[in-house]
């Protein structure tokens, strides 16, 4: 949709067949000349992950940290099974543009992402960003979470201080930022305070 808008777009995906399906796509599309499609996942440092697919839902699939040696094992057997990830911040050297538009949907690991932003995030104006959240929230309170309460206190921190503001996408409502714990919603927008409203009712 964005390239078909005339946007330039990156797009981070590190499920083989999600990248070629994109791919086929895009040159349908006749915009393939319009985006990059990177084999990646995103996290807060790069590293090795794991592929963990969900049963029937390939746009399900989650990242898991693995050691060198485990990644190594993997690989030699299932090459498509195994990527590097990179940081949001890693993405510079592919825009060409000064405002950029972020979505996230990493499967409860779009903290990591901002987190791993920020010199990106400030350097260009990025008047808001899309994320998934409902897997981010159900899934903070588990052990191995890559993103634990905290994670997501500090995502809500910095956004915050430099200026983004919370919303529910389909409706426009505005999230209280101190009561993150408490918010219900399939997926959310941060705008920035010198960003239109998405929603008339948007303040």
């Amino acid at each position: 949709m964005g390239a078909h808008l005339g946007a330039t777009v990156v797009a981070v995906e590190p499920v083989y067949a999600s990248a070629v399906h994109l791919h086929a796509g895009a040159t349908a599309g006749d915009v393939s000349e319009k985006i990059t499609i990177l084999l990646h996942a995103v996290t807060r440092e790069p590293t090795q992950v794991k592929l963990k697919y969900k049963n029937g839902n390939l746009g399900g699939t989650s990242v898991v940290d693995v050691t060198p040696q485990e990644a190594e094992s993997i690989r030699s057997s299932r090459p498509h099974d195994v990527v590097t990830s990179i940081t949001l911040d890693s993405l510079a050297p592919f825009i060409n543009t000064s405002v950029v538009i972020v979505k996230l949907d990493s499967e409860g690991r779009e903290c990591e992402a901002v987190l791993g932003g920020h010199d990106l995030l400030t350097a260009r104006f990025t008047p808001y960003i899309f994320m998934e959240w409902t897997v981010l929230a159900n899934n903070r309170h588990k052990f191995n979470a890559p993103c634990r309460p905290h994670h997501l206190r500090e995502m809500v921190q910095w956004l915050s201080s430099h200026g983004y503001h919370a919303h529910i996408s389909k409706s426009g409502a505005p999230l209280n930022p101190d009561k993150v714990d408490t918010w219900r919603a399939g997926d959310i927008y941060w705008r920035h305070s010198t960003a239109l409203p998405l929603h008339p009712s948007a303040s």
